[in-house]
């Protein structure tokens, strides 16, 4: 029996080394349909990419927001990034969205992220992450 394909929603946009360092996760999806949100300066390195079924630069991201995903990663977390994985429709969300200009985790996995992340940084933790836990 087949497999059944899932449609997922990767979104990756800012720094090139940091796109390149996300590609691993491909190897989870190498059975599904893949689309990969970037900068334009990163599609060189996703083009090619056989995991990936579609590259988008963000700027033409909104020709997607019809589609509707199985899941969406969102691993960036700033402004644009966050509303943009508010403006997908996906069955699943992980990562971050937007909500009142403060971004706040999909999901448990992501909360505990945010976590670990502000604490080893110093950063100040946003109750959203808490209250989510």
């Amino acid at each position: 029996m087949e497999k059944i394909r899932k449609r997922i929603c990767i979104i990756k946009l800012d720094g090139i080394g940091d796109v390149l360092r996300t590609t691993p996760i491909l190897w989870r999806f190498q059975d599904d349909d893949v689309t990969w949100i970037t900068e334009a300066a990163s599609l060189c390195l996703l083009e090619n990419n056989h995991f990936i079924k579609t590259v988008v630069s963000v700027t033409r991201s909104l020709d997607i927001k019809d589609f509707v995903f199985d899941e969406l990663y969102n691993f960036d977390e700033d402004k644009r990034a966050c509303s943009l994985a508010m403006q997908i429709k996906a069955k699943k969300k992980k990562g971050y969205g937007l909500k009142d200009a403060s971004y706040f985790p999909f999901d448990a996995d992501s909360a505990y992220a945010r976590i670990v992340s502000c604490v080893s940084s110093g950063k100040e933790l946003q109750s959203e992450v808490i209250e989510s836990r």
